[in-house]
């Protein structure tokens, strides 16, 4: 089998084997330290089976945590009512994009105090992939003032809570707009003309 970059043609630096199964089946696998979109040719006495050359995309899926990079106006400034977002990231030990696994779980919570991560009552937020290694986090804070946000992760589904990287961020919630099912009149006196 070889493997070639589809884009530019040139040779990629990639590990290939070919495994005969005794059954009249090949098990191929391909293996780099780099993501992307390649094109490879499977040949028996130089022509082409059927199927190839066919295209396929490379990507990681163990990201380094420790590598994660977390954006957006949500980690520095919020609005108390007011939907805000975190995009976190990912990247493997080669720093080519890698997508967590479906086991690996986000969270997020507010503290007013000194509490660490693993004290952190978790705040609700929704969360979607918006590209292979990104990940959008879109919260509504509801407490006006300063405070710590925390976000964390379970990489592999066993209850761990590991701090994503600059986490606690410190978090300014301003007020909300008035509300009158919320605001009340705390004194009033009768004027005379």
């Amino acid at each position: 089998a070889e493997l070639v970059k589809a884009k530019d043609e040139d040779k990629a630096v990639v590990e290939t084997s070919v495994v005969d199964n005794g059954d009249g089946t090949y098990r191929l696998e391909w293996r780099s330290k780099f993501s992307g979109t390649f094109t490879t040719r499977v040949t028996v006495d130089g022509d082409d089976v059927r199927g190839s050359p066919r295209t396929f995309t490379l990507t990681s899926s163990n990201p380094e945590i420790s590598k994660t990079l977390l954006e957006g106006g949500g980690l520095e400034r919020a609005i108390a009512g007011d939907a805000t977002d975190i995009t976190c990231s990912f990247f493997d030990q080669f720093n080519n994009t890698a997508s967590p696994s479906d086991a690996f779980r986000f969270f997020m919570g507010f503290d007013k105090g000194k509490a660490k991560v693993g004290e952190v009552e978790p705040a609700s937020f929704e969360g979607s992939w918006k590209e292979v290694g990104k990940y959008t986090m879109r919260y509504v804070a509801t407490e006006s003032g300063p405070c710590k946000l925390h976000v964390w992760c379970d990489p592999s589904g066993k209850d761990e809570r590991v701090a994503l990287p600059g986490s606690p961020f410190a978090l300014v919630v301003g007020p909300g707009q008035a509300s009158t099912s919320t605001s009340q009149v705390a004194g009033w006196s009768k004027l005379q003309k």
